[in-house]
C-alpha cells in the first residue's frame, strides 16, 4: 500500500571543506598505518552480489544477489541458503536490527521477518525514483537513498519523508556512523547529523560512494563508483585498493568484531574479505 508523504525537509549545508583525495595507492596499506590483509574469496556461488549486511545475533551475512534474491552466508563466506528470500525486484541496500531485515527494492522499502524467513510487508513510496543504499537509524526509522531524485527517504511510523540537501547529488551508499548518516554523493561523502540535520562534506574527491562501513577504531571504509576502496580515519581519505578491471566493490560491511571487512564484487560474482589492522 502506498505511503503518505508528510513533508519535504530541505536543509542548507554547513560546509567543512577537506583536502582532496590523496595517499598511498598500494593494494593493502595507507600512510596512517592501516592495512587490509586478504582473508578469503568466494566466487561463482552467488550471481552478481550487490549489497550485504551483518546479523551479529545470528552470525549471518545477508547478501542481495541475482534477480531479486537474498542469501544467507556465514562469516567464512560459505553460502548457507542462496534463495533464503525471493520475490524482490531490484534489491539495492540492506540493514538489520533485532528480528527485522530491511531492503530497498526499486520504489519500496521491504520489511523482512528474519525468524519467519519471509517478507512481512512492502512499503511503496509515491513519487520515488530508484532506491539504492539503505541504513537503519533505529528500529523505527529506515533511511534509503534515491539516486534519481537526489533525495534521502525516511520511513518512520508508516510515513515517508523526503529529505533534500544542497550537495546531495545522485546519492547512493548510506551508512550509520554514530549519530551521523553518511551519504555517498557525486564528489564527496556527506555526513548528516540526525539530531539537527546539519551537514558536513567529508572525503572530498571520493566520487559516488556506493558502499560504506564503520570498522574497528572508528575507521571508515568507502567504496567509490569505480569500485576502489578508501580508508577514512582522519580528515583525508586514502586509497587502499585500486578499482579492479571488472568494476570492483559495491557493498561493504564489517562483522561483529569490526575488524573483518566483507565486500561484494558483482561483476566477478564474488564475495571477498580482508582483515583490517590499525596501529596501536
Amino acid at each position: 500500500m502506498p505511503l503518505p508523504i508528510r513533508r519535504v525537509v530541505r536543509v542548507a549545508c554547513l560546509l567543512v571543506p577537506l583536502t582532496a583525495c590523496s595517499g598511498n595507492t598500494g593494494p593493502s596499506g595507507t600512510a596512517q598505518g592501516i592495512s587490509l590483509t586478504p582473508q578469503w574469496s568466494r566466487s561463482g556461488e552467488l550471481l552478481s552480489p550487490t549489497a550485504l549486511c551483518d546479523d551479529e545475533t545470528r552470525g549471518m551475512i545477508y547478501v542481495a544477489h541475482g534477480e531479486g534474491s537474498i542469501a544467507r552466508v556465514d562469516s567464512a563466506g560459505r553460502v548457507v541458503e542462496p534463495g533464503w528470500i525471493t520475490g524482490l525486484t531490484a534489491p539495492g541496500g540492506l540493514d538489520c536490527r533485532g528480528d527485522r531485515l530491511w531492503c530497498s527494492d526499486g520504489d519500496a522499502f521491504v520489511e523482512i521477518d528474519i525468524g519467519a524467513d519471509s517478507i512481512l510487508a512492502r512499503h511503496a513510496v509515491p513519487g520515488v525514483g530508484v532506491l539504492t543504499g539503505l541504513a537503519m537509524a533505529s528500529s523505527y526509522q529506515i533511511l534509503a537513498a534515491d539516486s534519481t531524485r537526489h533525495t534521502i527517504w525516511s520511513l518512520e511510523g508508516g510515513v515517508a519523508d523526503a529529505w533534500t540537501f544542497t550537495d546531495c547529488v545522485r546519492p547512493c551508499g548510506l551508512c550509520l556512523d554514530g549519530v551521523r548518516l553518511l551519504i555517498g554523493s557525486a564528489d564527496c561523502v556527506l555526513a548528516v547529523h540526525l539530531d539537527n540535520k546539519a551537514v558536513e562534506r567529508i572525503a572530498e574527491g571520493v566520487r559516488g560512494a556506493v558502499g560504506m562501513t564503520v570498522c574497528t577504531g572508528d575507521v571508515r571504509i568507502i567504496a567509490d563508483a569505480a569500485g576502489a576502496l578508501y580508508v577514512l580515519a582522519g580528515s583525508d581519505p586514502e586509497l587502499v585498493r585500486e578499482a579492479a578491471e571488472n568494476g570492483g566493490v559495491t557493498g561493504l560491511c564489517c562483522l561483529a568484531d569490526r575488524s573483518l571487512l566483507v565486500a561484494t564484487e558483482p561483476a566477478a560474482d564474488r564475495l571477498r574479505a580482508w582483515r583490517i589492522t590499525c596501529p596501536p
